[in-house]
């Protein structure tokens, strides 16, 4: 009769495994998969193996992995860990004539970790200024008076982050610095002239990191 492999010895298995897909963590027996549940370091070390395509479907378990897995710290611990060099995945092209608003956005997978088209829905209202470390920095199509909006925008969490600037005096210039290697927050850096100086400008941050 053959034995089941008890909690311990399964839930060990599956911690060793640096690469098994998040099917086989699903099919775990019952007894292991308990003892996995209990134990939070265990379970960190786990996901913490996970690429991140499956992560993103790791959140629909529980309130538990949900919980774990949006965390900042583990974001940081995932980053670093499956990404010791950070390289282009894709690349992104806007179709229509730039003067008029996007009709939508060819993408060109550089690898096999980006295999599809990421869904943008925001595209047909704003239009993609920058992109840096898989945001995206956006800016509202339409504007009155040269007052646009701004937005960051994460294509694989489908997350939208309106960023307020003061709309007294024009931007000249605005960029998105983000190094998930080093933090999740990234922060955005607009260039605006000085109110009632000609020729002096002033360097406006925002950081994700104080939503201001």
């Amino acid at each position: 009769m053959k034995r089941s492999p008890t909690p311990s010895s399964a839930a060990k298995a599956i911690a060793n495994n640096k690469n098994f897909p998040l099917e086989i963590l699903l099919k775990v027996p019952a007894a292991a998969a308990e003892a996995i549940a209990s134990d939070e370091d265990l379970l960190r070390e786990i996901l913490l193996r996970l690429p991140a395509k499956h992560l993103i479907r790791s959140k629909c378990v529980s309130k538990q992995w949900l919980s774990l897995i949006s965390s900042s710290e583990f974001c940081r611990s995932h980053v670093r860990r499956h990404n010791t060099s950070l390289k282009a995945a894709a690349l992104f092209f806007e179709c229509g004539p730039y003067h008029v608003q996007p009709a939508g956005f060819h993408m060109v997978p550089l690898n096999n970790q980006c295999s599809k088209a990421l869904p943008l829905d925001f595209a047909s209202e704003v239009r993609i200024k920058q992109s840096c470390n898989g945001l995206f920095l956006c800016r509202s199509f339409h504007n009155a008076d040269d007052c646009f909006i701004y937005f960051v925008s994460n294509p694989t969490t489908k997350k939208l982050r309106k960023i307020s600037f003061s709309l007294e005096n024009r931007l000249y210039a605005v960029n998105l610095a983000y190094d998930p290697l080093k933090a999740v927050h990234y922060k955005v850096i607009a260039i605006r002239r000085s109110v009632g100086v000609a020729r002096e400008f002033e360097i406006c941050i925002y950081s994700s990191q104080t939503n201001g």
